[in-house]
């Protein structure tokens, strides 16, 4: 067998290995060892063995993650999603559908500090969906509402995902934070008018406008000062070179720490709850990332990426043919597989051919992102259809499934949107200082 040969081999094994629910971290470190001691040499195995991990997980880029990680936890274990979901609850009371349209939006602000879309997910099922479902409306919309909203997790900066194609890919990981703004209020936008068209074709599957009492409306609007607060620092430090993404993150966390204990919202055994799972989180990521390390000095060897990207380009597709090739591909794929193994497991092969193709790096990474977020609502996997029917026992599989349908075609048209006009991803990443 040629290396091209055995690198597509590899891949294929690696793939089935997922399938069969191997733990992606073994399966990408054992699929690119063999790989390497099949083209190679013991000794470059062992070499590898001795280096690669010291080289990766030192990397400094690296510890933005578990501190933005630490920021999310934080935020969801002292109550800010209710906190938020109760603001934007009274500012959208006046409005059909107010509480689906609230809950979007809180999705989007709580993304902010969770950077996570599960973690949204789960926080605003718990929150939002009893009080949309006690108010009468259609498990359908409810469900649509908490699991598109639950996407905005990674796209909204400080997204993890980010942080790991930024990685994978020796992109600025500001700049991607700094990109996914636009294209985040853009989805938020896409969701909100999903609603709005919702509850007119169908104003049966809604509640009545509730106007929202106001002894407590300053109260509950002045909650949302300490957490506009946080990100506008978060984000305009970043933008404007005050500090580095791990300087932010390492400012992000500690200002989320004491915005919670201030407020008395956040205990220590939630604290502490808060930093294990932490470090539970962080030490999954870091061994997958050692595992990508190895799988792809494997692709490398074998020549895989830029045998493929000679392959695809010689298709004679033009740039926005392969492209959406590209993105139909990983579409596809995050029907069957979670979306950080999605990233993990692509872009050492994809990212060569998208800058061969001449497309922004920072662009892809944004259109990556949206894609997988396509598939945390895309039948068979949908991780956050199944989080939000494990923790809502009122809303059943099916009628989770049709309500997001709609939402997912707004996801496709962001997309193409983006396809065709970049600027909205690039401009602001193009306008920062130093950039």
């Amino acid at each position: 067998m040629t290396p091209f040969q055995i690198g597509l081999a590899g891949f294929g094994i690696l793939l089935v290995l997922i399938v069969f629910r191997a733990p992606i971290a073994l399966a990408m470190a054992i699929t690119g060892l063999a790989g390497v001691w099949l083209l190679r040499d013991f000794n470059t195995l062992f070499y590898l063995l001795g280096t690669v991990p010291v080289d990766v997980l030192s990397n400094y880029s690296l510890s933005t993650l578990p501190l933005f990680i630490l920021m999310g936890n934080v935020a969801a274990k002292s109550g800010m999603s209710t906190v938020l979901f109760d603001a934007f609850s009274l500012l959208c009371s006046r409005m059909k559908g107010g509480l689906a349209i609230s809950t979007i939006i809180t999705s989007g602000a709580f993304s902010a500090a969770a950077g996570s879309s599960l973690a949204t997910t789960s926080a605003m099922a718990r929150v939002a969906t009893p009080e949309m479902l006690k108010r009468g409306y259609h498990p359908r919309l409810v469900s649509g509402a908490v699991a598109a909203g639950g996407t905005l997790g990674i796209m909204i900066p400080p997204s993890g995902m980010m942080i790991i194609y930024g990685f994978l890919t020796e992109t600025s990981i500001g700049a991607l934070f700094i990109a996914g703004i636009l294209p985040g209020m853009l989805l938020i936008l896409a969701f909100c008018l999903v609603v709005f068209i919702w509850v007119r074709v169908f104003p049966e599957q809604m509640s009545q406008t509730v106007t929202v009492e106001g002894s407590r409306n300053g109260a509950k609007l002045l909650s949302l000062a300490p957490i506009v607060l946080l990100f506008g620092v978060l984000m305009g430090g970043i933008y404007t070179g005050i500090f580095t993404p791990t300087e932010g993150a390492a400012v992000g966390a500690g200002a989320a720490i004491i915005i919670s204990f201030a407020s008395g919202r956040l205990g220590l055994p939630g604290f502490v709850t808060a930093l294990r799972e932490t470090a539970e989180a962080s030490i999954v990521i870091y061994m997958i990332i050692l595992g990508t390390a190895f799988f792809q000095f494997f692709m490398e060897a074998s020549r895989v990426p830029v045998e493929l990207t000679d392959i695809v380009i010689n298709l004679g597709l033009g740039p926005i043919g392969t492209i959406l090739l590209v993105l139909l591909f990983l579409a596809l794929l995050g029907t069957i597989m979670e979306g950080m193994g999605i990233l993990f497991l692509t872009v050492p092969i994809l990212f060569p051919i998208v800058l061969a193709l001449g497309f922004d790096p920072i662009w892809f990474g944004v259109m990556m992102v949206l894609v997988i977020e396509l598939g945390l609502i895309t039948p068979p996997v949908g991780l956050n259809i199944f989080i939000l029917v494990s923790l809502v026992k009122e809303i059943e599989m099916k009628e989770a499934f049709i309500g997001i349908l709609p939402f997912a075609i707004a996801i496709v048209i962001v997309a193409f949107i983006l396809l065709f006009f970049p600027e909205i991803a690039t401009y602001l990443p193009s306008q920062m200082r130093g950039a």
